[in-house]
């Protein structure tokens, strides 16, 4: 069992927790029983694993731990005092790993023609990006998109609300500037919600292939992809200026799914 403070391995889990270092070295921390169980099953790649004692003596713990070793993976036990400086949670499960943050090329989202992307458009609460980016997999979307702005989708938190999405949507970068003439070239409607607009959500036409941008509360849609849109919406509520951004998400989604019911069917 791992003691020391000073362990290679320990410390690199540490400087993870910073997103500065997670940048610097292309990894990130993946906290708790249910997502490294999810990590394993989406055969999302795994650097390192760490489990305290006591969560190896458990059930749940040592048959997990059994999985990940038959599948090759490197499994370590750390004192419970070093897990609680690795974790960036105040009560610790007794498991982590570090893994490779996974960001695709835009191109290779677009290779086989999903029929739904989202678009994350400068969303910095790391809630409501790890929610829309769980909801977008639920609703079959083939691809996340991040702008500038957006958090950083491997922060904690993100991870965290994300419910293993991220092991199996894949994300990629893009430029508000040029992805809409991208998206038209590739064949994509881009819808593009805004509390603003005159069309209501149901009244447009929301047939495949499109890719919806999903924007911050504060700000909204930046301008290069209102410009670029095919169809600016809006959903209908009252008493209130805005709705949470990964609620509207949710109802943009369920309402695309509505409109192509035979999709997955």
């Amino acid at each position: 069992m791992i003691s020391s403070p000073d362990n290679p391995q320990v410390k690199l889990a540490r400087l993870l927790k910073r997103r500065s270092w997670r940048e610097k070295k292309n990894l990130f921390l993946i906290e708790g029983y249910r997502l490294v169980r999810e990590a394993l099953e989406a055969g999302y790649p795994l650097q390192a694993v760490f489990y305290t004692p006591e969560f190896g003596a458990t059930a749940p713990g040592r048959d997990l731990i059994a999985r990940l070793e038959l599948q090759g993976y490197r499994c370590l036990a750390v004192a419970p005092s070093l897990m609680k400086t690795m974790a960036t949670t105040v009560t610790p499960q007794g498991i982590l790993a570090i893994a490779p943050r996974s960001v695709y090329p835009l191109e290779e989202i677009f290779r086989d023609k999903p029929p739904l992307v989202v678009i994350a458009e400068g969303l910095q609460d790391p809630g409501n990006l790890g929610t829309l980016w769980r909801t977008a997999l639920g609703a079959g979307a083939g691809g996340f998109l991040i702008t500038p702005g957006t958090v950083e989708p491997f922060n904690p938190k993100v991870v965290r609300a994300s419910m293993g999405a991220l092991f199996r949507l894949p994300v990629a970068e893009a430029e508000p500037e040029t992805l809409g003439e991208k998206l038209r070239a590739w064949g994509y409607k881009l819808i593009v919600g805004d509390v603003r607009a005159e069309e209501i959500l149901w009244d447009a036409d929301l047939s495949f292939p499109l890719a919806l941008a999903v924007g911050g509360e504060a700000r909204g849609v930046s301008a290069p992809l209102l410009a670029g849109a095919s169809a600016v919406l809006r959903i209908p509520f009252f008493g209130m200026e805005s709705l949470n951004a990964a609620i509207a998400g949710a109802i943009f989604l369920y309402e695309i799914l509505r409109q192509n019911r035979s999709y997955g069917s």
